[in-house]
């Protein structure tokens, strides 16, 4: 098994690390973390899986063809 300084461990861990900053409440603050208690989780860990079940969800959801925006077509198109 190879060794690792604490050096290199530093340098290793923090080129892989990327920061997001969430603004909430107090309130919503201790929401987030009671609730990330409750499932055994960081909040870290718990606010990614909830982002991704949202992306998973607007994927899933999303009509073809669509890129985020609601397409208007004119009625009169093509008369």
């Amino acid at each position: 098994m190879k060794s690792v300084d604490g050096e290199q461990m530093k340098k290793e861990t923090t080129e892989k690390r990327t920061a997001i900053l969430i603004r909430c409440t107090e309130t919503e603050a201790a929401r987030i973390r009671e609730a990330a208690q409750l499932e055994r989780r960081t909040v870290s860990a718990y606010i990614l899986r909830a982002v991704m079940n949202r992306m998973r969800v607007q994927q899933t959801y999303q009509p073809a063809g669509l890129d985020g925006q609601a397409s208007l077509k004119r009625k009169d198109a093509g008369s």
